[in-house]
């Protein structure tokens, strides 16, 4: 609206301008003088044709607002040096001219020719610097949008480290409490006879047990969702990284086992049961990492009967086993995870080697289709 209004004001001027040429220019001159506030009706789209229809203006001194307003918009406008020094060179040479009836040595005198240097140089100044105005105003927009955007990163970072730092603990301490509430539970439901205690036992372990899975959903959500800047939930918000899936498994064993014996049988499962198999795989390589280094291994996923067999097997170490760390509930969570599949996972082990078998049924749609 305010460039309108000032576009409006500003050829009003110069056609009351043109007006007052009126009084004293022939028509022809006074043709010049209402061309040039043609082009200045023009000069933001075409600010050369707005200088050209002025320069017959200038050179017979009809106007002076005018050719002002289309060299400061020329100057506003046109980023090439070359033709803005041009452009200026002839405006001043139009200006300095004896072509309207003064003497040759008064045209040329020292004072016409300074004048004819500011009434040059003024436009294209001020253009120059309304337009270096913008380019500041808008890299100063654009930094400040940086700033913005950085400040933005830098809290997401933030929020994903605490995020992540929260979820550990919870998989490392609540998750280890839960855990052995499970498998205390467990002992007790198998060696009670007191029908009442035993019950109790198996609801307190099927309580655990679910307690597990959504601890496990929550750390998952902790670690792999994001949020919006001001810490709202994002709704579909996708995973900072993939879930794991049948698919990944070979290249799962490809990088911690070059070269082991891999085979991937298994129809497409629902994202559950694949996360599964791939935790299964994942735990029986880091036991066989760990305590049978150098070892072969093997895997293997197959379907037998309407059941998802899943088998990772070792041999004997050969090197020295690795005194790492663990917390031992690894397999106490791949039970129980093929428990809520109404599945189950066992482990055999011995002087020759390791083996770690999960046994799930299908799914009821896969079996139809299947």
């Amino acid at each position: 609206m305010l460039p309108a209004v000032a576009d409006g004001a500003i050829v009003t001027v110069c056609l009351v301008e043109a007006l007052t040429v009126l009084y004293w220019a022939d028509p022809s001159q006074a043709a010049v003088a209402f061309a040039a506030v043609v082009g200045i009706a023009v000069r933001r789209r075409l600010p050369w044709i707005s200088v050209l229809v002025a320069l017959p203006s200038v050179a017979l001194g009809l106007m002076t607002i005018t050719p002002l307003v289309a060299l400061y918009s020329l100057a506003v406008r046109e980023r090439r040096r070359w033709p803005l020094i041009t452009a200026g060179s002839v405006w001043l040479i139009a200006f300095v001219q004896p072509w309207w009836g003064f003497d040759v040595e008064l045209s040329f005198s020292a004072l016409r020719f300074a004048t004819g240097i500011m009434f040059t140089a003024a436009p294209i100044a001020l253009g120059l610097l309304v337009r270096t105005r913008a380019d500041l105003s808008m890299r100063l927009r654009d930094l400040a949008a940086a700033r913005q955007n950085e400040r933005e990163l830098v809290y997401s970072e933030m929020l994903m480290e605490e995020r992540a730092r929260i979820a550990r603990e919870m998989h490392d301490v609540v998750s280890h409490q839960v855990s052995l509430i499970a498998v205390q539970a467990g002992a007790l439901q198998m060696r009670s006879r007191d029908a009442t205690v035993t019950g109790a036992a198996d609801t307190i372990r099927g309580l655990a047990v679910q307690t597990l899975e959504e601890l496990r959903q929550m750390v998952t959500v902790l670690k792999g969702t994001t949020h919006r800047i001001d810490g709202a939930s994002a709704d579909g918000g996708e995973p900072l990284v993939p879930q794991p899936s049948v698919a990944d498994i070979s290249e799962l064993v490809e990088t911690s086992h070059p070269g082991a014996a891999v085979r991937v049988d298994v129809p497409p499962l629902p994202p559950v049961y694949e996360r599964t198999l791939f935790r299964a795989v994942q735990e029986g390589l880091t036991n066989a990492r760990k305590h049978a280094p150098g070892a072969e291994v093997s895997v293997a996923l197959t379907t037998q009967a309407g059941r998802i067999i899943v088998v990772v097997e070792n041999g004997a170490a050969v090197d020295e086993p690795m005194t790492l760390p663990g917390s031992g509930h690894g397999l106490i969570g791949l039970r129980e995870r093929a428990k809520l599949l109404s599945g189950e996972a066992h482990v055999d082990s011995g002087p020759e080697g390791f083996r770690l078998t999960m046994d799930l049924p299908l799914p009821p749609t896969v079996s139809r289709e299947v």
